[in-house]
């Protein structure tokens, strides 16, 4: 799979946007609505450093409000489970880590006095350092939605299937899905719930059949119930 760098253009759930090369860096613009982001969070995205999301910079033009994200060196989810994939590398253990480092990068956020009702949460905003594995977020603000973040967050990782496309990370998905929404726990929560499901995947080799893996494709459907929890959680 080529490389983001070496494209023209980066993708942000539907929206695309060029690629711009400058002092040795490598940057993505996004138009934002100043509706909806408060003038202190600007303030505190341009001057503090949050470790858990990508550095951005923000230039009012005449079209409006724009904001610069500096990914150089980092890869979009989508293109590094296939740079994992032709390394022969394990998808689901490697997805396990990745979506435990974005509830980190969620909780650093926390820290930083942000709410996280706001985040988009979307495999597109999902940046990995190709080198070391880093995870961090290109924070996208849209409307909060009912279900809160432990809702929001297992929705992005039953999500996540259809972009890695491997059977066992389906299979995971859904469990890590099952267990956040029956559980309805904060991010500490969920990346424990992350950490529990990581140590299965490293400890057990993939059955044959099991409990875990579904018998056939339509057992890997979420139910009705389970989507009428999800959107029940505040």
């Amino acid at each position: 799979m080529e490389k983001a760098e070496s494209r023209k253009r980066v993708c942000i759930k539907g929206n695309e946007t060029e690629i711009i090369q400058f002092g040795g860096g490598s940057f993505f613009a996004l138009k934002f609505d100043e509706s909806r982001i408060p003038l202190y969070r600007i303030k505190m995205l341009e001057n503090l450093h949050c470790g858990g999301l990508l550095p951005m910079h923000f230039l009012r033009e005449e079209q409006g409000l724009h904001v610069y994200y500096d990914f150089g060196g980092f890869l979009q989810l989508k293109d590094m489970v296939g740079e994992w994939a032709k390394k022969g590398k394990n998808l689901a253990a490697e997805m396990a880590e990745t979506v435990a480092a974005l509830a980190r990068c969620l909780l650093l956020a926390e820290n930083y006095l942000f709410s996280c009702e706001d985040f988009l949460l979307h495999p597109d905003v999902v940046f990995v350092r190709v080198h070391t594995g880093q995870v961090k977020l290109a924070y996208v603000p849209e409307k909060p939605v009912p279900m809160g973040i432990a809702g929001k967050f297992a929705g992005f990782v039953r999500g996540t299937a259809e972009t890695v496309g491997d059977e066992q990370w389906a299979a995971y998905a859904g469990e890590i899905y099952r267990r956040i929404i029956n559980s309805n726990v904060p991010l500490s929560g969920i990346e424990k719930i992350l950490r529990d499901v990581s140590h299965d995947i490293y400890s057990d080799n993939w059955p044959e059949r099991s409990a875990l893996r579904p018998a056939d494709e339509g057992d890997m459907l979420i139910t009705v119930a389970e989507d009428n929890m999800l959107l029940n959680l505040t």
